[in-house]
């Protein structure tokens, strides 16, 4: 099948609607796959924040494109062999996180992209079924680059940063940086410093011509994120979402 990272490039631009997509929290393949039947634009399976290891996560990824869904990961840290193997096990991209400086984005990028562009070792063994035996002509233009944005260190060098070649997207965690910048950290934030760093990340994005992307709990949140600049919106999770609906089933159940 087509790698379709061309059509959330298009979502991403700037007159467009963003790309709508949530994080799968969970190794479940079930739940996993009941989610990519939903309709979200892609899926971000996270391996940082979860509970999920290598193994579990080639799994997930067998179940949810196997239905055409496409997925990006985050890795648990810049680790460029385990990028190569989730790329190999069949990830359309990579959300990076914690990327501060100019040298981790140009070392994602290289994790990223075969030679000469990049140092992927060559032998994508799940990749090469799910994308066709040109995965690794059409993997360098294919496979996106995502930077998380989440320190002191990568919003001081956010504009070399977004130029880096190969560089598809810059992506705000906004917990992270609260936390960096001596603030609360949470979700959906409305504190004046913290917004002010989301929206110069946006901004550095859309001057760069690549993606923008930030993590929210809820729509009302990304509808007020698309104002800002950035279209790319990981909003809830599989989990988060089991719970809130769990907890809302509970509280009206009052025999």
């Amino acid at each position: 099948m087509p790698m379709h990272t061309d059509t959330l490039k298009t979502l991403s631009g700037p007159s467009s609607r963003g790309i709508r997509t949530t994080w799968l929290h969970s190794a479940s393949t079930l739940s996993g796959e009941m989610i990519a039947r939903v309709g979200w634009d892609c899926l971000v399976a996270d391996m940082q924040h979860s509970m999920t290891g290598f193994d579990e996560m080639v799994r997930l990824l067998q179940v949810t494109t196997n239905l055409g869904t496409t997925v990006l990961v985050r890795p648990p840290a810049l680790d460029p062999a385990l990028i190569g193997r989730l790329l190999d096990a069949g990830a359309s991209g990579i959300i990076c996180p914690m990327v501060s400086s100019v040298a981790e984005a140009e070392l994602l990028v290289s994790a990223c992209r075969y030679p000469p562009l990049g140092n992927r070792s060559i032998g994508p063994i799940r990749a090469r079924l799910v994308f066709g035996d040109d995965y690794v002509a059409k993997a360098n233009d294919g496979v996106l680059a995502i930077a998380m944005i989440e320190t002191l260190g990568g919003l001081e060098q956010l504009g070399a940063i977004a130029q880096v070649p190969g560089i598809d997207g810059l992506f705000a965690g906004p917990s992270d940086i609260a936390s960096s910048l001596g603030c609360a950290p949470r979700m959906d934030t409305d504190d004046p410093v913290v917004v002010e760093a989301l929206g110069r990340i946006a901004k550095s994005a859309v001057e760069s011509g690549i993606m923008a992307g930030v993590a929210c709990e809820g729509a009302p949140y990304a509808q007020r994120m698309h104002e800002v600049g950035f279209r790319l919106f990981v909003t809830g999770s599989d989990v988060r979402l089991m719970t809130a609906a769990s907890k809302a089933l509970l509280a009206g159940f009052n025999p």
